[in-house]
């Protein structure tokens, strides 16, 4: 692996102060994750202060320690440790080093977001332009304050693709990060009411997404989905003039159309049309939201006038990841899908239309609250009710919000209800039986991904005595 960051440069990036000859090659905030030759930054809030860390750091291989805590230093005998990187504040440290990491790369810079998508997008550009060159992404979902400047530090100088994630709770949350990553292409995945408690809806929402334009250069591109008039027109007024506008969607009349959609209960196939050329999307997993991801992603590889064919056959290697439609065969031929990430609307509706495509006598779906709706909360929860209700699945639901949609279904609809996700696990695995189908989703903090998990551990035994064992643990 390449060095990410040399002595010289940190000290020129951060104006701290460093002894030691390193060559970094990974950036780290978390000690467990430490790998030889990191840099470990000692952040300090949240519930620990991770000063407390750094000789943990240091034993798992940690080649500097970049920290503030001149007072922990002395108490420790770390102070004239030759690998302590001290500076005046490790969070403006990093935002320096993300800076310099930014102004000394030269290759092609996306950002994304949108309200539901993000993710997924940038992995399959990921996938898809790496046929092109060495392409570097966001890790998981780093795309708040910390988790941008981070991605950006930890981006190589030989790499040819970066692309990054940007998100928001609030407003004014994304022009700073979009002005720290300088894209030279912006995409909007979606608008909708994700967040839409903090931001008074969906215009308040497509206003602070639309920031993300403001910061493209003046041959920069800006795509972006086919969204109603008026939130299309918040959208473009914040796009530089000589940016290139590109519209993405199902209608005939946007620079990308994608038509003849065709999904399955395993795969999901697409004509995306752009200059009179057709193109043939493959993508082998089931969803319709999956294959506007896909769109997106190789709308932006024509974009970028790249040849295309490369970036469709990996588009095939595309399979979803952790708690964003990871498929899980269970014991008894039980199949659970893995969407427990996060919640808003859209991205449910999407998940149920997903388990509707498939071909199980019972089609269940444990959803948990979508949170940060605040006075849409029950009117959001309760549009679900038709889509259940049409397609025939069993809802398992837990938490406060969520329960005027499980009161207001059929009682043949009613699987089961608890306040917590811990209290719902054992009534879904006495439940569940041969063949049955499975969406799992919710608001993080809803702790889906604990059912989820059980749920595999369970069904991965092979006698019910070892389950009963298990569960009594």
């Amino acid at each position: 692996m390449s060095t990410l960051w040399d002595s010289a440069s940190l000290r020129e990036a951060t104006l701290g102060k460093l002894k030691a000859d390193v060559h970094l090659k990974g950036i780290s905030i978390n000690s467990l994750e430490v790998e030889k030759g990191d840099l470990f930054i000692a952040l300090r809030g949240g519930k620990r202060d991770a000063h407390e860390f750094i000789l943990h750091a240091l034993e798992a291989g940690a080649s500097c320690i970049m920290a503030d805590n001149r007072h922990f230093l002395e108490k420790n005998g770390l102070l004239e440790n030759e690998n302590i990187l001290l500076v005046e504040d490790c969070f403006e440290a990093l935002h320096r080093m993300a800076l310099f990491s930014r102004k000394r790369f030269q290759g092609y810079v996306i950002a994304v977001t949108g309200s539901v998508g993000k993710t997924t997008t940038k992995n399959i550009l990921f996938e898809t332009l790496s046929a092109y060159g060495k392409t570097v992404v966001s890790k998981k979902s780093l795309n708040n304050h910390l988790g941008v400047p981070l991605t950006l530090i930890s981006i190589p100088e030989d790499a040819k693709f970066a692309v990054l994630e940007i998100g928001m709770n609030h407003h004014g949350e994304i022009l700073p990060l979009a002005q720290m990553v300088q894209p030279h292409m912006g995409i909007i995945t979606t608008i909708n009411k994700a967040h839409a408690g903090n931001m008074g809806g969906e215009t308040g929402i497509a206003s602070e997404k639309a920031t993300l334009f403001q910061s493209l250069p003046k041959d920069g591109i800006a795509l972006y989905g086919d969204f109603p008039e008026k939130i299309k027109n918040i959208i473009e007024k914040s796009i530089p003039k000589n940016v290139k506008k590109y519209t993405i969607g199902k209608k005939k009349e946007n620079n990308f159309y994608l038509h003849n959609e065709r999904l399955f209960s395993d795969q999901s196939y697409g004509i995306l049309e752009y200059e009179g050329q057709c193109f043939n999307l493959e993508v082998n997993a089931p969803g319709e939201h999956l294959l506007e991801d896909a769109t997106l992603a190789i709308s932006a590889i024509l974009a970028l006038d790249l040849n295309p064919s490369e970036a469709l056959k990996a588009l095939q290697n595309f399979k979803p990841s952790y708690g964003r439609g990871e498929k899980h065969q269970l014991q008894n031929n039980i199949t659970l899908i893995d969407e427990t990430h996060n919640a808003s609307p859209a991205s449910v509706q999407a998940a149920i239309k997903t388990l509707s495509l498939q071909k199980a006598n019972r089609k269940i779906a444990i959803l948990g609250d979508m949170l940060e709706l605040g006075e849409f909360s029950k009117s959001e929860h309760l549009s679900l009710a038709p889509l259940l209700k049409k397609e025939k699945i069993i809802l398992f639901a837990c938490g406060q919000e969520i329960k005027p949609l499980f009161d207001s279904l059929p009682i043949e609809f009613q699987g089961g209800y608890a306040p917590s996700s811990d209290l719902l696990i054992a009534p879904i695995q006495k439940y569940l039986k041969t063949g049955d189908y499975i969406v799992a989703k919710g608001s993080h903090s809803m702790k889906i991904d604990k059912i989820v998990e059980a749920l595999k551990l369970y069904f991965s035994l092979n006698t019910k005595e070892q389950r009963n064992s298990r569960h009594a643990i």
